[in-house]
């Protein structure tokens, strides 16, 4: 599924690092996400590094609310990793503001090495919901 990305990195996929835009490359990053999330299929975000744009940046603001529902059926959870226990709060409430109106679960751990242990926790997490949804449409149905 790999595909070249100035923004997001497929190489691990179902787990895509994530680069965020410099002001003037909002539009491009928008397009990179709309082209990953064609793929239809469930991934985890890996924050790396910190935004260059402000949370409230109006054209990644419009692009989040605009692609709600599908941003929620493809991307399981968002991890950030901050070393700094006193940043957490902040890196947490950061990613909560840009990614929390698509319900995107979000997680501040404390090292890369807790990715490739949680990615799979998201991944089965959202795939039991999805699984317990369906069953509940089959019996009222019936």
């Amino acid at each position: 599924m790999p595909h070249a990305s100035a923004f997001f990195d497929t190489s691990a996929f179902p787990i895509v690092a994530m680069r965020y835009p410099d002001a003037d490359a909002v539009f491009r990053w928008c397009r990179e996400a709309d082209a990953l999330l064609a793929h239809d299929r469930a991934f985890v975000l890996l924050e790396c590094g910190r935004p260059a744009v402000p949370a409230s940046e109006p054209g990644l603001r419009a692009w989040l609310r605009l692609r709600r529902m599908r941003l929620n059926a493809c991307c399981k959870g968002l991890m950030v990793v901050e070393p700094d226990i006193s940043q957490r709060l902040t890196a947490r409430a950061r990613a909560e503001l840009l990614f929390g109106h698509a319900g995107v679960r979000a997680l501040v751990i404390s090292r890369e090495g807790l990715v490739g242990e949680l990615a799979p926790i998201l991944l089965s997490q959202s795939a039991a919901v999805a699984s317990s949804d369906i069953r509940r449409q089959r019996t009222r149905r019936n």
